[in-house]
């Protein structure tokens, strides 16, 4: 069974890679360090409740569905067939990812 950190952690992990953020970009929207949020998609750093609620608000979506093993996969696939989504339009509208 997967902890809820590593879930996390790869969820985050595919987010970034997907909209091709920056740490320091993600940082600036999370109001933190870049070291923090470096270390947090490594996995070296555990995600509290408090940075879940703020992950969620970043990518329009729910903290539990940062907590959910396939919802990375789900957000990647939705953008590679029809890039039409809810995450999308935060993200287009934040600067963060320009859709093609």
């Amino acid at each position: 069974m997967m902890s809820s950190s590593f879930i996390v952690t790869a969820n985050l992990k595919t987010l970034v890679s997907l909209y091709g953020l920056s740490y320091k970009r993600l940082a600036k929207e999370l109001n933190m360090d870049y070291t923090v949020v470096f270390r947090l998609v490594k996995g070296q750093r555990r995600v509290s409740f408090k940075l879940l609620d703020k992950l969620a608000e970043v990518f329009n979506c729910s903290p539990k569905d940062l907590l959910d093993p396939d919802f990375a996969l789900g957000v990647g696939w939705q953008l590679v067939c029809n890039r039409d989504f809810k995450v999308n339009e935060k993200l287009v509208n934040k600067k963060l990812y320009k859709r093609a």
